[in-house]
């Protein structure tokens, strides 16, 4: 094996402490580095780390993974920084690219997220919590399930259950969300930053049958909002196919994604 994974942890901000894990060359051949982050709730433990071995090991970059929305990383100091983004975070980066052109050099977004509010139209329990809680929505800290087979007290589909719960039965992962966390997802609005990207390279990879983030959403916004530079890439299943290193959609992003920041980022 010619890389290495370390445990780190630094201060994001408000000062707090985030925790991730660090992938460098046993003999760094470049110092340009990816940072990626995972999905709405998701943890780096649930499949991060396949994407991240084969980023630092056959494209010899660094690779950040944190598990936390801030931007804050003061341990490396690369010449490029390239971010990469999936599901929720794939909606993240659009906004970092927008906010950051002098920092990063290109961004991968698979799955993204495009609209809170178009969402939460496919979630009619997230819009039940909106109308009870109009009123106190901000002061609102109870806490609800994020998923569960039965979707008594969730709406999300049996496939997130299977990717949150089936599939990582051993992981810690806090099956829990703020109700007020429904009201801050309604008005994040992330195609709105998509016209600011250029001329940040954009990969978006899309797949077929998304049902949690929608298909129709992200090919209209990469139609219709991203500016060049930009590729898209349309792979066979649904939302959380695109983790399963048994599937071909799998390895299609991972070199898809591999070949983008090895253009971009050299």
């Amino acid at each position: 094996m010619n890389f290495k994974r370390e445990n780190i942890e630094f201060l994001g901000k408000n000062n707090v402490l985030l925790r991730g894990w660090l992938y460098s060359l046993l003999v760094p051949l470049n110092h340009s580095a990816i940072i990626m982050t995972h999905g709405f709730s998701a943890i780096k433990e649930m499949d991060l780390d396949d994407y991240a071995q084969i980023f630092c090991r056959d494209g010899n970059f660094y690779v950040l993974i944190y598990d936390h929305q801030t931007f804050e990383n003061k341990l490396i100091q690369p010449i490029s920084i390239g971010i990469w983004g999936t599901s929720y975070s794939g909606g993240h980066v659009f906004v970092v690219g927008s906010r950051e052109k002098q920092r990063i050099k290109c961004i991968v977004s698979q799955v993204p997220t495009i609209s809170g509010k178009k969402n939460l139209t496919r979630r009619p329990h997230w819009q039940k919590i909106l109308l009870e809680d109009k009123d106190c929505l901000f002061n609102n800290k109870e806490y609800i399930p994020i998923t569960n087979q039965t979707n008594e007290t969730s709406d999300l589909s049996n496939d997130f259950y299977h990717f949150f719960i089936g599939k990582y039965p051993f992981i810690q992962w806090s099956n829990q969300m703020s109700r007020r966390s429904t009201h801050f997802y309604s008005e994040y609005e992330l195609w709105e930053s998509l016209k600011d990207l250029s001329p940040i390279p954009l990969l978006m990879i899309i797949v077929k049958n998304d049902k949690i983030t929608s298909t129709e959403d992200q090919i209209d916004a990469y139609e219709n909002q991203v500016l060049e530079p930009k590729r898209l890439v349309l792979v066979d299943g649904g939302h959380f196919t695109i983790y399963d290193t048994e599937q071909e959609s799998f390895h299609i992003a991972v070199k898809e994604s591999l070949d983008w920041f090895r253009k971009y980022l050299k």
